[in-house]
């Protein structure tokens, strides 16, 4: 890759960790789910500037069929981010449900204590 393609991907990269940042300072974005996209900042920014990062991926393209390196890559952090993603809405999941019988049991509850009243 040129220096320039790497300087550039490099600066947008880095643009794009520290937009991240700024998202979770202003609670827009969820520190938890930010680890996933800055990781993923990162391996496009390792993968762009070294040439043994470039040589691995390259190997991965011939084996996996990809044309390009860069589909590689971000194939790779889709993956990773999807990932990340299930695993977070597997536990909102979880925590939805454990609420939802916490509230049913709370109505329950209420319901008897107004018939022992009457």
């Amino acid at each position: 890759m040129l220096i320039w393609a790497k300087l550039f991907v490099a600066i947008m990269v880095l643009l794009f960790i520290m937009y991240v940042f700024s998202l979770v300072k202003k609670k827009v974005l969820s520190a938890e789910y930010s680890v996933y996209w800055v990781l993923a900042g990162i391996v496009l920014l390792l993968s762009s500037i070294f040439e043994p990062v470039q040589l691995l991926f390259s190997r991965t393209d011939e084996k996996l069929g990809f044309l390009l390196m860069i589909v590689t890559i971000i194939v790779f952090s889709l993956v990773f981010i999807v990932l990340g993603l299930s695993i977070s809405m597997s536990k909102i999941k979880t925590s939805i449900k454990e609420l939802t019988q916490d509230l049913a049991i709370a109505k329950f509850e209420e319901d008897e204590k107004k018939v022992d009243d009457s």
